[in-house]
């Protein structure tokens, strides 16, 4: 039996479904298990049947980007069965790697790429839209029997011109759905401003998004997880709660109705759907869960690697990336005044309490008397060199520690190259035809240094 229709039934973190008259996409579905390399778990897991009953009544499921709390591999693998049973296809933008739409059609699911702002109709009434954005983050415009919903997630839609070409580009939304909260590293124990500030830009951008759009109701998501690593459990200490969203949104006369849902419950999606009311039940629940936050419930790595284990690794690693880029175009960066890439960096290696120097251009591994400029878990570095997405995962996760003041900087432009990689762009001759790709990596480099050194890049 089709449940309530026209509605958006949040059900965790970043995954809601929407629902037309007969048919219904659900977003992202992360359930249960740590993401990030055991660096971030879930404020609440769906029980197992849930899962199951909820997706007897999905049609579609639309994937964002290929961070796993948004594209989890675990949740397809579990219930692909079910996913092809009934027949539910898989919406992503179309990218020139391929990983997600060949991993998924490995497990014999549906898939449907879809270009960015390309017009996908789901019923009479019911119609979308994929919006790339930057790297590889998408959002998603759904147009409900009249009602427009924006889907932001994980686009990094902060700074004023960025909203405003957005809403230039796709117009107004009458419900938004947005982030509340960071979701990766922000300075060491002892950057306690930076987290601070963070989490007031987060603030800032949901009420400029939700004024900009110019959004009838803004739903809250994406940021119901917490940090869950003994290394990085220090990141919690100034999250968003949703009694802040709330506070900072009537300390600004926000004109929208700002909703907190609890897993399962259901928004009537109408023309106008202002007047709305949080209900009391659901801002309890969230207070209640994350009460689970403490250190007695943290994990620690339990997967050391030996230094034999990590320079074996590394030249795997180097390998890896110099099969893909030109080793010539990265001896000429290494050389440019002040970009600093590729240039050697001293790492202490916590568990081994040993300081190795990582020189890329030289192919070396090798412990160093040398003070060290970060630090970190062999865990986390032998995560690096084994897998493509492994410093992308450790930004987000934060478990590592700068040493010397401002040297993450440093760690980025030894080993991004491969999060370059990842979106299809390589150090060739053909760079130069990717010229706003690499602007605006070095953009987001420019603005964390400003903020490791207390100045605001907005």
């Amino acid at each position: 039996m089709k449940l309530t229709q026209n509605n958006i039934e949040f059900i965790n973190h970043a995954s809601v479904i929407i629902r037309g008259t007969n048919s219904s996409v659900l977003t992202d579905p992360w359930y249960e298990g740590s993401v990030f390399h055991d660096g971030w778990r879930l404020l609440y897991e769906n029980p197992d049947d849930c899962i199951k009953r909820m997706l007897e009544d999905i049609n579609y499921i639309w994937i964002s980007h290929e961070h796993p709390d948004h594209f989890s591999i675990p949740f397809f693998k579990k219930y692909k069965e079910i996913l092809i049973d009934h027949e539910i296809k898989i919406l992503f933008q179309k990218t020139k790697d391929l990983r997600v739409v060949q991993f998924l059609r490995g497990l014999g699911l549906s898939v449907i790429e879809l270009e960015s702002n390309e017009l996908f109709e789901i019923e009479d009434g019911f119609s979308l839209k994929i919006i790339k954005d930057e790297f590889y983050d998408s959002a998603l415009i759904g147009y409900v029997n009249g009602c427009t919903i924006f889907n932001i997630n994980d686009c990094p839609l902060h700074e004023l011109n960025r909203i405003k070409n957005f809403r230039k580009r796709y117009g107004t939304c009458d419900i938004l759905l947005t982030q509340f909260s960071y979701a990766a590293w922000k300075g060491g124990p002892e950057n306690l401003q930076w987290r601070r500030g963070a989490a007031r830009e987060k603030l800032r951008s949901l009420l400029n998004q939700g004024l900009i759009f110019e959004a009838k109701v803004v739903i809250p998501f994406a940021s119901f997880v917490w940090f869950s690593n003994l290394k990085n459990f220090y990141l919690n200490d100034s999250i968003n709660l949703p009694k802040d969203v709330l506070a900072y949104c009537a300390e600004n006369n926000a004109p929208f109705d700002v909703i907190f849902l609890a897993p399962y419950e259901r928004l009537t999606v109408v023309h106008s759907p202002k007047g709305h009311d949080q209900k009391v039940e659901s801002i309890q629940f969230w207070d209640d869960a994350y009460k689970i936050i403490s250190e007695a419930h943290a994990s620690t790595f339990i997967d050391p690697s030996s230094l034999i284990g990590l320079q074996d690794l590394f030249h795997r690693y180097r390998n890896r990336i110099l099969e893909k880029n030109s080793q010539w175009l990265i001896w000429i960066l290494s050389k440019i005044p002040r970009l600093n890439a590729f240039k050697p960096i001293l790492i202490l290696i916590e568990d081994l309490e040993m300081v190795v120097l990582v020189d890329f251009l030289k192919g070396k591994l090798e412990i160093s008397q040398d003070r060290p400029e970060i630090s970190m878990h062999s865990a986390s570095l032998a995560y690096i060199f084994k897998y493509p997405f492994g410093f992308d995962t450790l930004t987000v996760n934060g478990c590592f520690d700068e040493v010397k003041a401002g040297e993450f900087s440093k760690l980025s432009k030894v080993f991004a190259l491969e999060n370059l990689n990842n979106l299809g762009i390589y150090l060739k001759s053909s760079i130069i035809f990717n010229v706003d790709v690499i602007f605006i990596f070095m953009r987001r480099l420019m603005k964390v240094k400003a903020r490791m050194q207390g100045v605001s890049s907005n």
